[in-house]
């Protein structure tokens, strides 16, 4: 039997849940991506950069700034474990394997041998105000748009949003 390893089957991630300090709406699990992504109920892509409204540009923001996170602890992990700087020529099912086997690994090695600031430096952080402006689609919009309305308010971090609507 063959897997489906495609966004539209996403029978790993938990059930939707409210955001912290918020009790409604409740919204999904999702990843997020740039504007090579396609919008979906399950992945967040940025707001279109042309005529964004400062609350879209937070929300681009904050999704930028996770991206970057996302990279990073990648790059991080990479530096450590040769088998992720190329293509993994293996079955789906191999390649999750191999990066839970690599996860896995690295934590043993840091409680092991401690925190090595080398291992951090393939990371490069641009300035907290970088945003990443792009295109989206009709599917997921509710959702983009119910995340976009939380970090405005609830889910607000008062110096970034003072920085990105300067």
């Amino acid at each position: 039997m063959e897997e489906d390893y495609s966004i539209n089957n996403l029978t790993c991630l938990q059930t939707d849940r409210p955001l912290p300090l918020a009790t409604e709406p409740s919204l999904p699990f999702v990843f997020v991506g740039d504007e090579a992504f396609g919008l979906n109920e399950h992945l967040m892509r940025p707001y279109p950069s042309r005529n964004t409204s400062g609350e879209h540009r937070i929300f681009n923001c904050r999704l930028s700034r996770a991206r970057r996170l996302v990279e990073c602890t990648f790059g991080i992990l990479s530096n450590k474990w040769r088998i992720l700087h190329s293509s993994m020529l293996v079955l789906p099912e191999t390649a999750i394997e191999i990066v839970k086997s690599c996860c896995v690994l690295h934590n043993f090695v840091r409680r092991r041998d401690g925190y090595m600031f080398e291992d951090s430096l393939t990371c490069d952080m641009d300035d907290v105000e970088q945003v990443a402006a792009v295109g989206g689609r009709c599917t997921g919009i509710a959702v983009r748009d119910s995340f976009s309305a939380y970090f405005s308010s609830t889910g607000a971090l008062p110096w970034l949003n003072k920085t990105v609507q300067e």
